[in-house]
């Protein structure tokens, strides 16, 4: 499954790969494990500041979105507390893929029930791009710096 198949909307597609880069740049502040650039944090922002209100995508459909949304950032936080206390690995893994919610609803959106009830499990194989045991490996990798 790859991101044509769930939509060629442009706006959506790029609502949900700025989401993606901002989630991304989030973990990586918080996670102090890369040397973000000013560039990638000045897009992130700029994404969730100035973009992300005006993307025609987004503003249909604001409502449905925005408290998935809020949910996964509850999501992504209760994974890095879980982090910090060294509390549910698998738990907290399966939290920081949250986001796929939003694919899935851009799939409900832009190819109706039927696809999500069919597909949704290959579009959450197209998210969730590592195992647990690279978690885990990934952890202990951030744990002994």
């Amino acid at each position: 499954m790859n991101l044509s198949e769930i939509t060629n909307n442009p706006d959506a597609v790029k609502f949900w790969l700025g989401l993606i880069d901002l989630s991304h740049t989030w973990d990586d502040l918080i996670d102090k494990d890369k040397d973000l650039s000013d560039r990638a944090i000045h897009e992130a922002f700029w994404f969730a500041l100035c973009d992300l209100p005006n993307n025609q995508f987004y503003r249909a459909y604001q409502n449905y979105f925005q408290p998935l949304i809020i949910s996964c950032c509850i999501d992504f936080i209760a994974s890095v507390n879980m982090e910090r206390e060294n509390k549910r690995e698998d738990l907290s893994h399966v939290l920081r893929y949250s986001l796929g919610r939003i694919i899935n609803a851009i799939a409900l959106i832009e190819k109706g029930k039927e696809f999500v009830m069919t597909q949704s499990d290959e579009v959450w194989e197209m998210i969730v791009d590592d195992t647990f045991e690279q978690y885990q490996k990934e952890r202990k990798l951030c744990l002994a710096s």
